[in-house]
């Protein structure tokens, strides 16, 4: 299984098109280590907060998704255990 992890990191995402397009970002704690991590998706250009999840007892694997437009950047920031982690980035629409 690949992933990426660490304390914290950027995703710079630039969707480009007249439609939104679906960003879902798959996270699985297999270890299981007591991961908590915050998902922060931020305006590239001013860097204002357009949106914030958390997850928390994620064993399993659990998705977040978002509809996007534009040029983002996404946050991931660890906030218990040993790091945040990130299985997959999948882009969904045409």
């Amino acid at each position: 299984m690949a992933a990426w992890y660490g304390a914290a990191w950027e995703v710079d995402l630039n969707i480009t098109g007249p439609q939104p397009r679906q960003v879902a970002v798959y996270s699985a704690d297999f270890d299981p280590w007591g991961r908590q991590q915050r998902f922060d998706l931020l305006d590239a250009g001013t860097g204002a907060l357009l949106d914030s999840r958390t997850l928390t007892a994620f064993w399993g694997g659990e998705y977040v998704v978002w509809n996007v437009q534009g040029h983002v950047t996404l946050r991931v920031t660890t906030l218990a255990g040993p790091n945040a982690v990130v299985s997959g980035v999948f882009f969904g629409g045409p």
